[in-house]
């Protein structure tokens, strides 16, 4: 499978950084490192606080201009001052790093994921994934195996975030829904692989889910 892959832009940018950004803004996609000891919560908190400052840098806000909520099995919200655009966002986060994806055009999901070591992922990838990508990862080296079967159980989870989603087993509606989105995967540092979906209908009216 041929998928994009997108460039992760570390934070804090510079001014200089996000003013060379914004022309071209589409999509953007945001990293964060975070103690790897650091709970869950916490990195919440400070990659909201990211995206803030860079929304606030970006637009020549304040930063209390902007708001982000979030409650549990729903959509984030980004609040912002008319006539501002409309916001998609999705985070994701794993020991270590955290991930935003801000989207101007469409609905977006992200998932981060660190790849696992002696991990059984056969039949969760007949479970949840379905035969085509459990042939696909089976088609790999054993060594390259669980890497395989990470990037397609994160393009799985960006999908299903994107489309407002929950995680359940593989069934062909389902499947067909999920593919209806456009994947790309993340460049990101060793022992993480991570990817996005955007939905390619503004029929949507969904934010991706944290």
């Amino acid at each position: 499978m041929l998928v994009e892959r997108l460039t992760v832009h570390s934070w804090p940018l510079s001014i200089a950084q996000i003013e060379a950004v914004k022309p071209d803004l589409d999509l953007l996609v945001i990293s964060l490192a975070v103690p790897k000891s650091a709970k869950r919560e916490v990195a919440r908190i400070e990659l909201r606080a990211a995206v803030t400052a860079f929304l606030a840098a970006l637009y020549k806000l304040a930063p209390s201009a902007i708001s982000i909520a979030s409650i549990a099995g729903q959509p984030l919200h980004v609040s912002m001052p008319a006539p501002l655009p409309k916001l998609f966002l999705s985070f994701s986060h794993q020991p270590g790093l955290s991930i935003a994806v801000l989207d101007w055009s469409a609905p977006v999901g992200v998932d981060l994921m660190q790849v696992p070591q002696d991990f059984d992922w056969h039949t969760l990838a007949k479970d949840y994934l379905g035969q085509a990508a459990y042939k696909r990862i089976a088609s790999n080296k054993a060594a390259e195996q669980m890497i395989a079967f990470s990037h397609e159980w994160t393009r799985i989870e960006a999908g299903l975030k994107c489309l407002g989603l929950g995680l359940e087993e593989w069934r062909f509606a389902l499947d067909l829904k999920i593919q209806s989105c456009q994947f790309s995967d993340l460049q990101l540092p060793a022992g993480f692989v991570g990817a996005v979906a955007r939905a390619q209908s503004l029929s949507f009216e969904l934010c991706a889910i944290e």
